[in-house]
């Protein structure tokens, strides 16, 4: 542990290198895009699913639309769960580089110690001292900036009357959209990667856990891009951790998935799943899945 938020501080040359590599690739891919004549998405939402470490599909995902905002698409809104609101949250508040950093770091201290590796979602010491140190940095200032652009989801069972154990019978689903209050936030962040335990985060946020695949905007003020990376990547990558290749090999998985749902409206992968679905405005849309 101490490895990991002393590379978290000082972070190592090979993690920045890889991370140059990916901006690299996603701005040779936003530059080719450009000039191909594609039709112009406009203002879209977008939500994605918990997936554990398998979240560095989005970011390759996310990377490349977001060198094309004003361009091909205008993304207002994320919603997510788990790693699905974690890993947005962490691109917009700490930018692009600073968050590749962090996750690639993980994957460094996967590479060089197997027991994180393999010690996966099992061990959750690592993501709460991640968590810690994300609000520790010089960014809380920049936290209303997130309002309303980010929907965190939550299973929060502080609500449910005293014979829905379990949640069972009762809505569970509890969504923050507004970070004004650091602590709220830090919490909520906290809850989102927590299976067990719960956690008190504010109020009306009551006993709240990850809240797995997350929710679509139901007022459908926009077009919806749902992303199930697990559909992309399989859902073995989701339980165990990753090395820093393993990282970056996801994140070129979906900056090449960005570029496929450009040019042809839709993704779809060798065994027939869809990972990105377009949902046209006013449309009933499904939440992405685990």
């Amino acid at each position: 542990m101490a490895t990991y938020l002393e590379w978290l501080d000082n972070t190592p040359c090979e993690v920045r290198a890889t991370t140059r590599t990916l901006m690299a690739d996603a701005d040779a891919a936003a530059h080719k895009l450009s000039r191909e004549g594609l039709n112009n998405l406009g203002d879209v939402d977008i939500v994605v699913s918990g997936s554990s470490f398998l979240d560095r599909y989005y970011v390759g995902f996310r990377m490349v639309l977001d060198r094309l905002e004003g361009k091909l698409v205008n993304v207002k809104r994320v919603s997510g769960a788990s790693s699905g609101a974690n890993t947005p949250f962490d691109m917009m508040l700490m930018g692009e580089e600073a968050a590749l950093n962090k996750y690639l770091t993980f994957g460094l201290v996967g590479a060089r110690f197997p027991y994180v590796y393999y010690g996966g979602v099992a061990d959750q010491s690592y993501w709460q001292a991640a968590a810690d140190w994300t609000f520790r940095s010089n960014h809380s200032s920049q936290l209303a900036q997130l309002d309303d652009k980010m929907h965190m989801w939550m299973s929060c069972t502080g609500h449910c009357d005293w014979w829905q154990v379990g949640g069972v019978g009762c809505d569970t689903s509890k969504v923050l959209s507004k970070f004004d209050n650091a602590e709220v936030t830090k919490m909520a962040y906290h809850a989102t990667q927590n299976m067990y335990p719960s956690v008190d985060v504010s109020p009306v946020h009551q006993r709240c856990s990850d809240g797995g695949a997350g929710r679509t905007f139901s007022d459908g003020l926009r077009p919806q891009i749902t992303v199930s990376p697990t559909k992309a990547l399989g859902n073995w990558g989701a339980l165990k951790g990753y090395t820093m290749q393993e990282y970056a090999d996801g994140v070129q998985a979906g900056q090449q998935a960005a570029i496929e749902f450009l040019r042809k409206g839709q993704v779809l992968t060798e065994r027939g799943t869809e990972p990105i679905i377009l949902c046209p405005e006013g449309s009933p849309c499904n939440a992405p899945e685990i």
